[in-house]
């Protein structure tokens, strides 16, 4: 087993230790996170808990698609740093929509 693959399933169980058996879990194109996440389904059906596996969605340019509405939100907040009073404030935000 390799490191990164430890890593990964690391990562995985902690998160799932600490919040809750997701019902799917959208990834980036990597391997090594979908064999992490095979491992678990793996884990959950030997236990029984076959109504509980976790759905797998790759997208492969998930950076990108991120990036792309993260520049959207940064344009319009950087409109809101020269607020100064409360006016302007609720009127800018009554015209943007996110």
């Amino acid at each position: 087993m390799s490191l990164i693959f430890y890593c990964a399933n690391t990562l995985f169980n902690k998160a799932i230790d600490h919040n809750w058996l997701p019902e799917r879990v959208v990834i980036n194109g990597s391997s090594t996170n979908v064999l992490a996440l095979h491992n678990i389904n793996i884990q959950l059906y030997l236990a029984g808990r076959k109504l509980n596996l976790i759905e797998v969605l790759q997208v492969k340019y998930l950076n990108n698609v991120i990036e792309k509405i993260h520049q959207k939100v940064k344009g319009k907040m950087h409109q809101c740093l020269g607020w100064i009073l409360n006016e302007g404030v609720t009127a800018t935000l009554a015209g943007i929509k996110l």
